[in-house]
């Protein structure tokens, strides 16, 4: 007899392979945990852990009462010193990216925002709430901040078929400097979900970052949530 281990091992390379081989389409449901336990002669529980792995891989995804779909292959995306971003990138690669404006409006600053863009607390910023997409699917919500006493009427601008820096340096001239970053794992608010088509407490990468001028002026701060089964960061530095 096999060590659980063994039989283990075995049959997730078997369903890596099968994956790899197309025998099962990205969004399609696989055999049942049932089903699978039957093929390869293991109990039930060894055929959910095989399974609770893949998923951990990001090569399945689960929806609960519907079964184990298979996962999108995961577009990778370098993070480096030029900083161009992840829509540049993706564009670059020939993918069909669409941003929706979700809402703009202005707002007092909350005492964290205020801190992020060393304003004072309650000062109005433009919220922008943005989704964007990868060949139709959703890919990543975006809500960003910008101080209005440093960029008067910026809620006039296009949010939508631009990036914000080009905008922010097109209409006023402001160069883009320092660049300040934290990346976290997180899980879906309600918001975020019915944004992306996720379940609520889908886990999600968060990026937060804060966008200074040269002049050390900070003029937008953002947090980023991309689903991590379609999005992969890569970070490669000299």
């Amino acid at each position: 007899m096999q060590p659980a281990r063994t039989v283990s091992a075995s049959m997730e390379e078997s369903i890596r392979e099968r994956i790899m081989n197309k025998e099962w389409q990205v969004d399609c449901a696989i055999a049942s945990e049932n089903e699978l336990a039957r093929q390869y002669g293991v109990s039930r529980m060894t055929a959910r852990s095989v399974l609770t792995q893949l998923v951990g891989a990001g090569l399945l995804y689960r929806i609960p009462g519907k079964g184990t779909f298979v996962a999108q292959e995961p577009t990778f995306i370098e993070k480096d010193r030029d900083y161009s971003s992840i829509r540049e990138q993706l564009t670059k690669q020939g993918r069909n990216i669409r941003t929706k404006l979700i809402s703009m409006e202005e707002v007092p600053a909350s005492a964290s925002i205020a801190k992020k863009l060393e304003i004072a607390e309650g000062n109005n910023v433009l919220c922008v709430h943005r989704l964007r997409t990868m060949e139709d699917k959703p890919i990543s919500y975006h809500v960003s901040y910008f101080p209005l006493s440093y960029l008067p009427g910026l809620e006039k601008l296009d949010f939508v078929d631009s990036d914000s820096c080009r905008v922010i340096d097109d209409h006023y001239g402001i160069k883009r400097g320092r660049i300040k970053e934290t990346l976290e794992s997180t899980l879906a608010t309600f918001e975020e979900a019915s944004s992306m088509g996720i379940l609520p407490g889908h886990p999600l990468l968060l990026l937060s970052y804060t966008v200074y001028s040269t002049d050390k002026t900070p003029y937008e701060y953002s947090k980023v949530v991309y689903r991590g089964d379609v999005i992969k960061l890569s970070f490669d530095y000299e």
